[in-house]
């Protein structure tokens, strides 16, 4: 996960998780990215 580029994911995972629920829902994308960014924050120590 250390070399996973968030910036450039996010908008797709924003992109993917819409077509998937078919509605823009800011929680689910916001808890989606926020896990990834513990993963990513955890790998670094």
């Amino acid at each position: 996960m250390s070399k996973v580029k968030l910036d450039v994911l996010k908008p797709w995972i924003t992109q993917k998780i819409t077509e998937i629920l078919k509605m823009e829902d800011d929680v689910v994308i916001d808890y989606v990215n926020n896990q990834l960014e513990e993963k990513v924050a955890s790998k670094h120590y």
